[in-house]
């Protein structure tokens, strides 16, 4: 499977809405992350790209996509995950609390199986629909 560049997601999909975009590419971390306790038992290498929508002109995007990355690192390393899908949206509920952003579009690869390259997860979350809790 191909990685699609953060840049194709922008020009087929974010153009709506006022602010600007800030991608983040290639966040690895090693991550507890499984469906069962034996998969979770070791740190699997895992890499995020993400795509923040709507950010306000005035919001320094070199120091965003710096924090994003510490954000990221942070949530993913010191939690434990059954599903791809839990995590990404822990991650955004993490992005919307300490951003501006009013979306973000996360891709969530997993390098695990022998037999494949990596299995990803696309999702896409929106602000007014995320609950913080």
């Amino acid at each position: 499977m191909k990685r699609v560049s953060s840049r194709t997601v922008k020009k087929r999909r974010l153009s709506e809405g006022a602010g600007g975009i800030l991608e983040v590419d290639n966040i690895e971390c090693r991550v507890h992350i499984g469906v069962d306790e034996e998969e979770r038992s070791v740190r699997q290498r895992v890499v995020v790209d993400l795509v923040l929508e709507r950010i306000p002109a005035d919001e320094s995007r070199r120091a965003l996509s710096r924090d994003v990355r510490v954000w990221v690192r942070h949530y993913l390393e010191s939690g434990r995950f059954v599903l791809i899908e839990a995590a990404s949206l822990g991650l955004a509920r993490v992005i919307f609390a300490n951003s501006n952003a009013r979306r973000v579009f996360i891709r969530f690869y997993k390098f695990v199986l022998p037999q494949v390259e990596h299995v990803a997860v696309e999702m896409t979350f929106d602000r007014s629909e995320v609950s913080a809790a």
